[in-house]
């Protein structure tokens, strides 16, 4: 756990990407709730009173509710829950809730089941019912508000006061067991009830939020002999069980009290003894955001529009997170050496749940160049994907002195009020003539907030070759839009002698790019190497953050394949292995430690038994196997790789793995493999797929876990409308690998994304691994064009 008392959030930005917005509220706000018709608040001074207010136009209406017969007018104590009808319902201090029709100017009260005044706690399952909690007891309504029942558990002795329904189906609530023991309670969707008990669960949690990822976020509050908060706690509860607690840093009084996912998919909550609002990530990395007042909050929410919503005393606050930052590494738009143009197209997709401002900021990095800098603001729709064919010529239509050639830069995607806040992807692809058609390579986004940035930091790519058939560029990028930055790079020999050779050092201004072409001859004859990798550092006294990436060029075709960064894992999974047809895989291993290991690789194509071989690698020795289904033996057909490195105890061990697969014309495609342990997601979203204008797109679903079958449900959504498809399911055995070959034309849409999303799986840890990624190719239909297939990766949340 680390954590620091800063004013700055997310790589230093500065305060004006970020900001506090505070409106009076007479009546002491407190309980709060998001609905279409206005952010609802309860009123702690005020009863029988709740207000609506409307942010746009910075008005409120207020709204009354009675008391049943023999019961006090009271106020709104816990808060508010949404049900699926659009009632909004509530509990009140005096014992009995209150319920209000969509649209009513009034709450009505419902008769408690449970006579007495008592403290009350509602909360909406998403499956329709709503529960109302009284002295440990749950009586069941529907959201019309009919009962229909006490409900009764034999493994619960009563009930708490906490709940949450969650987006995925589940309800989260409090219980104590029939053991005795205080108790996280999650209910399915099917009826299925999981019991979770952190180490230091009482009955002082304070508050719960759903997590975007199928798991849940609540906070605690130790307690000093005099029953005062000391100490808060917030606790993360994963989809596969895991819990983990969060001290917040010790402070006086520094108990937590509203939290909230934030669109970010971290935990914002506010802390009484700091005053201020605060953030922990998965990781227990905290942060401190202050603006000098006091901000404190019983309750947290997240707003539709992607704000952060808290109240205190008379005052209602909002926060808005600095906008998302991507850079796109390299617009293009410029001939090369023999005279061919390069352009780039363009794919921006919102798969988020709220209308996007999208900044978009191209910066040239050659003085050659009609403009430095020029920026477009676009708004996107939720769902909606915005597909540019020639990035230049698009920005000339809006007004840019911008040459025909020698056009070559960075744009940079900044996504203000996105929800969830990662939820923009943007895609590039540079293409030239080639052959009956065009081929290229197609790269994302990089995300600004998962890019070293500190001095020292170190990049390192693989795979790279100087031979007769390829030749491979490396291209540096400065994503800080502020900072200069400084960059070594080192050329490191992959026939295991050790050899190290410096290229001179590169140095960016903020938001430049540049490339070294055929880096491997760029260093003196005698020094050196047919094949390697290179490792790019941070150097100087300030950093920013960079990125990295090659491309491996055929030397017949000019045909490029992307290799980004990778870090040595001990387990990866490549997701397509093929050898079918004209189809070849080359494989390449590498292994940059200082002691030998094997690379044990298991391969199941076309859903068939298991295949396997082994591969022992010398200390820091690359190995490119260019027809690696013979020579491994491994045979035909198409599925996932995983490979697992050993060192010579058996031992895991850190290893690097991918697959350059090509036709024998020369076009190919670069096919990263993934660590294991970062396939978390129980739901990505696949951007840049278009059919139609020369081009088609196919979706390709991997099961990554080698002894459990998985069901995903794909949903394609319009690009153009936003309008989502007939989703399809998808039934993967282990290792299963499908591919649906222009997944855009059975809906006669021209461009689009695509949602997966795993729905059950039999695995034992419930993990469920999977992958998806798009293939971009040259051609409306196999056999025209080139064919040439461009990688259009998974975007997830966190």
């Amino acid at each position: 756990m680390r954590w620091s008392l800063c004013a700055l959030l997310l790589l230093a930005l500065s305060a004006q990407a970020q900001k506090f917005e505070t409106w009076t509220i007479s009546g002491g706000p407190q309980r709060l709730l998001d609905t279409d018709e206005g952010l609802l608040a309860s009123l702690h001074d005020r009863l029988g009173q709740v207000v609506v207010f409307h942010e746009d136009t910075a008005t409120i209406d207020t709204l009354t509710f009675g008391a049943p017969p023999g019961y006090p007018i009271s106020r709104v104590w816990l808060g508010f829950c949404l049900s699926t009808d659009g009632s909004v319902w509530a509990e009140t201090s005096a014992g009995y809730p209150i319920r209000r029709a969509r649209g009513e100017p009034t709450f009505q009260w419902l008769l408690p089941q449970i006579p007495g005044i008592a403290d009350t706690a509602v909360g909406c399952r998403p499956t329709g019912e709503v529960w109302v909690e009284k002295m440990g007891r749950v009586h069941r309504h529907t959201p019309a508000g009919q009962l229909l029942g006490e409900l009764k558990d034999p493994g619960i002795a009563s009930f708490g006061f906490r709940m949450c329904g969650c987006p995925d189906g589940n309800f989260w609530f409090t219980a104590t067991t029939t053991s005795g023991l205080y108790s996280l309670v999650r209910l399915s969707p099917s009826g299925r009830y999981d019991y979770f008990r952190s180490p230091r669960i009482d009955e002082a949690v304070t508050d719960m939020s759903c997590a975007s990822d199928g798991g849940l976020w609540f906070s605690m509050n130790d307690q000093d002999p005099f029953g005062r908060p000391t100490l808060g706690v917030i606790v993360r509860v994963f989809p596969d069980g895991r819990i983990v607690e969060y001290d917040v840093p010790p402070h006086p009084l520094s108990d937590a009290g509203g939290l909230a996912e934030g669109p970010d998919g971290a935990a914002w909550f506010t802390a009484f003894g700091l005053g201020s609002l605060a953030r922990v990530d998965d990781d227990g990395n905290f942060s401190f955001i202050s603006d000098g007042r006091f901000r404190y909050g019983d309750d947290m929410i997240t707003g539709r529009d992607g704000k952060l919503w808290f109240a205190f005393q008379n005052e209602l606050t909002s926060f808005t997170l600095p906008p998302f930052l991507q850079t796109v590494p390299a617009l293009v738009g410029t001939r090369g050496g023999s005279g061919v143009l390069y352009t780039s197209d363009l794919s921006v997709a919102n798969w988020g749940s709220s209308t996007t401002t999208v900044v978009l900021r191209y910066t040239s990095s050659r003085p050659t160049s009609g403009v430095s800098e020029a920026a477009v603001t676009e708004q996107l729709l939720p769902g909606r994907q915005l597909v540019i064919d020639d990035a230049f010529a698009w920005l000339r239509t809006r007004g840019f002195s911008i040459p025909d050639t020698g056009n070559v830069g960075t744009l940079s995607v900044e996504a203000e009020s996105a929800l969830p806040w990662r939820g923009v992807s943007a895609v590039a692809r540079t293409t030239s003539p080639s052959g009956p058609g065009r081929s290229g390579v197609a790269y994302s986004a990089l995300r600004t907030e998962s890019l070293p940035s500190s001095v020292g930091s170190t990049l390192r790519l693989f795979g790279l070759r100087q031979t007769s058939a390829d030749r491979t560029n490396l291209a540096l990028v400065n994503a800080s839009l502020g900072l200069p930055l400084r960059l070594s790079v080192t050329l490191v020999a992959g026939d295991g002698s050790g050899t190290r050779v410096a290229v001179p050092d590169v140095f960016l201004a903020p938001g430049k790019w540049t490339q070294l072409d055929s880096v491997l001859s760029s260093v003196p004859e005698e020094s050196r190497f047919p094949q390697g990798w290179a490792e790019v550092k941070s150097l100087g006294d300030e950093g920013a953050p960079f990125g990295a990436y090659a491309v491996v060029n055929d030397n017949v075709t000019n045909d490029g394949s992307y290799v980004a960064p990778a870090e040595p894992s001990a387990e990866v999974i490549v997701p397509a292995f093929v050898r079918v047809g004209a189809y070849q895989s080359e494989l390449v291993l590498a292994n940059p430690s200082s002691a030998a290991v094997t690379a044990e690789m298991a391969f199941a194509p076309n859903d068939a038994a298991q295949r396997t071989a082994t591969v022992t690698l010398a200390p820091l020795e690359q190995r490119i196997l260019p027809r690696v289904h013979e020579e491994l033996g491994l045979g035909y057909g198409v599925g996932p790789l995983v490979v697992r490195f050993r060192d010579g105890s058996g031992n895991a061990a850190p290893g690097v793995a991918f697959v350059r697969v090509a036709t024998p014309e020369g076009y190919g495609v670069s096919l990263p493999g993934t660590p294991l342990a970062e396939l978390k997601a129980s739901k990505v979203r696949v951007a840049g797929l278009r059919q139609g204008n020369g081009v088609r797109s196919n979706l390709a679903l991997v099961n990554a876990e080698t002894d459990a079958t998985l069901m995903l449900k794909v949903t394609i959504v319009d690009g153009e409308t936003g309008t989502k498809k007939e989703p399809m399911t998808m039934t993967l055995p282990p290792l299963g690998f499908k591919q649906l070959d222009q997944v855009l034309t059975p809906y006669g849409i021209a461009q689009g994304w695509a949602e997966v999303e795993r729905t059950s799986t039999t695995s034992t840890t419930g993990s469920g691994r999977f992958l998806a990624y798009g293939v971009l190719n040259d051609g409306e239909r196999p056999g025209e064009g080139t064919g040439d297939g461009s990688i259009l990766p998974m975007a997830t949340e966190k």
